[in-house]
């Protein structure tokens, strides 16, 4: 069995441009795989939960659940 050679990554960001920005930063990253976004707390958690990324870019400052009750409930 071989190993992946890429770490995975959601974006999480309440702000269409930035994640879009993001993604696209990401496309010239062989090492990074980016598998999902998400534009709030709710819909990222859930992402984070199915998908189990090696990285995740998280806004703190968002509607509905910030970055840091996303990150708790990621903890528990």
């Amino acid at each position: 069995m071989t190993e992946k050679s890429y770490a995975t990554v959601i974006i999480i960001d309440d702000h269409p441009l930035l994640r879009k920005g993001l993604s696209q930063l990401l496309e010239f990253e062989p090492e990074l795989m980016l598998l999902a976004e998400a534009s709030n707390g709710q819909q990222g958690l859930a992402l984070a939960i199915q998908n189990e990324p090696d990285l995740i870019i998280l806004d703190l400052n968002m509607p509905e659940k910030d970055g840091i009750e996303m990150m708790l409930s990621l903890k528990k």
